[in-house]
């Protein structure tokens, strides 16, 4: 599942945000057009696209592919207010911590700027994103995931523009092996491509 199903997700995930809003969605072509040009995405371009890396980190927030974690605890442990005896089956939500309005403001927004250096610094506390898990557990993909989905992405939104069916505008996360859209509706048109890409 990791790195297919996942991505495949995120990518869904991607692909709804920009067609739900056409203004992020035009901030995106335009970041691809002035890095870019006409040419293909490189693995160098990547650090020059800070508006894209903060869309794929939006959409890891507000769509996580994880729904459920598990951890034993080795040791007494305290957390909070309560005292964990060792050997405890514990559980947490990634989703559900990705949405908790005292670490993300209005976090049912799709909003890429709350990444924003300033922001990030201000409002998000260390613990409160983990897309890719932490400590000893953190995927050991996560580079090449934010690498693969920002090329993707790149790519393909130049030239394909999603569009959502008014019927479907509205799409709920299923959670089955991981967290993915529901009934995922849309329609494509071709844009043309850039002349490097012919």
């Amino acid at each position: 599942m990791a790195g297919t199903e996942t991505t495949a997700s995120v990518l869904s995930w991607v692909f709804y945000e920009l067609a739900r809003n056409p203004d992020l969605e035009r901030a995106v072509l335009a970041e691809l057009d002035t890095v870019l040009d006409d040419r293909p995405v490189a693995f160098a371009d990547l650090p020059r696209l800070p508006y894209l890396d903060r869309v794929v980190r939006e959409t890891l927030r507000l769509h996580h592919t994880g729904w459920l974690v598990t951890r034993r605890t080795v040791t007494p442990t305290r957390l909070g207010p309560w005292s964990i005896p060792a050997d405890t089956e514990l559980a947490y939500c990634q989703h559900a911590l990705h949405r908790d309005p005292a670490l993300f403001p209005d976090p049912l927004t799709f909003d890429p700027d709350r990444w924003l250096d300033d922001a990030q610094a201000d409002a998000i506390v260390p613990g409160a994103f983990l897309p890719f898990g932490a400590g000893k557990h953190k995927c050991i993909g996560d580079r090449f995931a934010l690498t693969e989905l920002v090329t993707a992405v790149a790519t393909i939104i130049r030239r394909v523009r999603f569009g959502l069916p008014t019927r479907h505008a509205v799409v709920r996360p299923v959670a089955q092996a991981t967290v993915r859209p529901g009934k995922l509706m849309m329609t494509t048109h071709e844009r043309m491509a850039p002349a490097g890409q012919q």
